[in-house]
């Protein structure tokens, strides 16, 4: 075993100092860039949402692979029972998309319940994409993986607005 690596294990065994802080807990700035990346992929679905709705709106043969589910689902039925309801629908979307916005920039300021919020919601929008995929025959695996990954982001999010919490009440941020 090489001398950094048991310099580490020395560190890692002190129940707590600053020196083991140091290595163990990242910088300020690393769980600002954690939690700001996990927020701008709330924007980014919001947004690219909203595009589709437009694209959906237009009745264009194709989607971005990116987006809530739910919005374009909610879209397409109110459209199929009557067209008068596709544009209630589509006002219900664009104050669901807002929402989300909203809860992304809750999140970048290190609102643990944002974060949480937010994983709900991707949870929820996930099982609807399932739904409506089964429902219409489409593939959309794409757009699931990319929901996906954004759960793993939101997710890293979440545990470091925990512990950015934590550092923040015991005075180290």
């Amino acid at each position: 075993m090489s001398d950094y690596w048991k310099e580490v294990n020395a560190i890692a065994k002190e129940p707590s100092g600053p020196q083991r802080s140091k290595i163990l807990v990242p910088t300020n700035e690393a769980l600002v860039r954690k939690a700001k990346t996990g927020a701008q992929w709330a924007w980014a679905l919001g947004g690219l949402s909203i595009f589709n709705l437009g694209l959906a709106y237009f009745r264009a043969p194709i989607r971005l692979g990116y987006g809530l589910g739910i919005t374009e689902a909610l879209f397409e039925v109110g459209r199929a029972i009557a067209s008068w309801l596709g544009y209630v629908a589509l006002a219900l979307d664009i104050g669901l998309v807002g929402v989300v916005v909203w809860l992304g920039l809750q999140a970048r300021s290190f609102k643990v319940w944002a974060f949480a919020s937010l994983l709900g919601f991707l949870v929820a929008d996930t099982g609807v994409l399932v739904w409506f995929a089964w429902i219409t025959g489409t593939n959309r695996i794409a757009t699931m993986l990319i929901h996906l990954l954004a759960f793993a982001f939101l997710w890293d999010g979440l545990k470091v607005s925990k512990l950015y919490q934590k550092r923040k009440e015991s005075g180290d941020v």
